[in-house]
């Protein structure tokens, strides 16, 4: 969309003002309102206000840290009213899914055509952006390392989760920003895709890369970038990761709280209830240990090349990046010919296709869930679905993945809702990431206010 002739625009979470030298972004307070059937509920968007402090901070910190093109920072703040705001200097030019939407942007002696599209066009401008991100935008953002996740302690959760996913980040104040012994994190915008890619109009190559508000230190992999700017795939993106990172948190901050050098501190935290008691994590994770070797039952009171295998019956096999119990698959024991390495039990892991040495590996799994191999270095993230063909089914989490079970139905790796379900706190409409205040009534997961 050209920022030409616009003055102000809205929308039910977010004010924009335009002048001819500025853009103005302010949150806004959630509302009453009511619903097609005439029941009422409280719109409003989770993270609404810290999300426009988030972005500032990230157009400070790549402003000063990169080359890479971003509006630069007036100025930030809080309306007394509690709603949050920024200002940066205008951009002047076109937003990338609108190039060749808005006729040839040529020269006239060198139009493509006269018609109201104009391929050509879109064709060079998506040619010219993608080499821009490959080239500068992906190797700078991935120099900038962090021991810590977020921005300033605050971590901003990726727009693109579904319900399902997004219980980890409902303790944000909790175990997100303990940090790491060696930087490991990466910085990453949090939505690299067309609409948020600024064009010149007249050469068609990058000019700036915008709205920062879900930007900050991930871990490597965890960026929806698929490499292409074709929405398709960057949509599908999504439903491959969110899974994998709803198991990969909780999985990490006990590897945090083991790597913390100080323990009595945690250990008051714990007490105090400002973090989780690890030892419960990890029962209600299920972790197993993965070492170079055949598949077979340990004891659980023996360890594997150091690491200490938890109170409770597992496997123990060579590592595979590859976690996937089929729905409703009848299989043999473990390890043997026809089972070729599923189980009935859902907790199984998959009997290892590679001998190749690999560190040890713990396993974060869940009974119907996609699962995640995390290696000692937290350096990617593999999800059990898609490999083969096969969509396992993820549960509705809590905090720390733990199957909820408070009516809410089983969902696909989409992460999108089975039908109706039935809660008493908050719940989270696909679209938008809005969340809507529900009392103990049935509502359709389709609904979005």
């Amino acid at each position: 969309m050209s920022t030409e002739g616009l003055l102000s625009q809205e929308t039910n979470d977010v004010a924009y003002e335009f002048t001819a030298t500025t853009f103005k972004k302010s949150s806004k307070l959630g509302f009453a309102s009511t619903r097609p059937d005439g029941t009422p509920f409280f719109w409003f968007r989770s993270w609404n206000h810290e999300r426009i402090t988030n972005e500032a901070k990230a157009l400070e910190l790549i402003a000063n840290k990169t080359t890479i093109p971003v509006p630069r920072l007036i100025e930030h703040g809080i309306h007394p009213n509690g709603c949050r705001y920024l200002i940066t200097e205008i951009i002047d030019g076109i937003i990338l899914d609108r190039v060749g939407h808005e006729g040839c942007l040529q020269p006239k002696d060198q139009l493509h055509t006269e018609a109201d599209s104009c391929q050509a066009c879109a064709d060079q401008a998506y040619s010219n952006a993608l080499a821009f991100i490959s080239n500068v935008v992906i190797p700078q953002l991935s120099a900038l390392k962090s021991k810590e996740r977020g921005i300033d302690g605050f971590v901003m959760p990726p727009r693109w989760l579904s319900p399902d996913v997004l219980a980890p980040w409902r303790g944000k104040k909790a175990f997100q920003t303990l940090p790491l012994q060696t930087p490991e994190y990466t910085f990453q915008h949090g939505d690299l895709a067309a609409h948020n890619i600024m064009m010149d109009k007249k050469t068609l190559q990058f000019k700036a890369l915008i709205d920062w508000e879900y930007a900050g230190f991930f871990p490597v992999g965890m960026d929806r970038w698929p490499g292409t700017l074709d929405s398709d795939a960057y949509r599908e993106v999504a439903e491959d990761l969110a899974p994998a990172i709803a198991r990969f948190l909780p999985q990490e901050y006990v590897e945090c709280y083991e790597a913390w050098s100080d323990k009595k501190q945690l250990e008051d935290l714990v007490r105090e209830g400002g973090i989780p008691d690890p030892v419960e994590v990890k029962k209600q994770l299920g972790v197993f240990i993965l070492y170079k070797g055949e598949g077979r039952k340990r004891r659980p009171d023996q360890s594997v090349q150091g690491k200490h295998v938890d109170n409770t019956s597992q496997w123990v096999a060579s590592s595979s990046p590859i976690l996937n119990v089929p729905k409703n698959k009848k299989c043999k024991k473990p390890g043997s010919p026809q089972s070729a390495g599923r189980s009935s039990d859902p907790l199984a892991v998959r009997r290892p296709w590679s001998t190749s040495p690999r560190h040890v590996q713990r396993v974060a799994g869940a009974p119907g869930a996609c699962s995640v191999v995390v290696n000692e270095a937290r350096q990617h993230m593999v999800v059990g679905a898609n490999k083969r063909g096969v969509r396992p089914q993820t549960l509705r989490v809590d905090l720390f993945g733990r199957p909820e079970n408070h009516g809410s139905r089983v969902s696909t790796c989409s992460g999108i809702s089975e039908g109706a379900h039935v809660s008493d706190e908050i719940g989270e409409s696909e679209q938008g990431g809005l969340r809507e205040r529900t009392s103990n009534r049935r509502r359709p997961d389709t609904a979005n206010g």
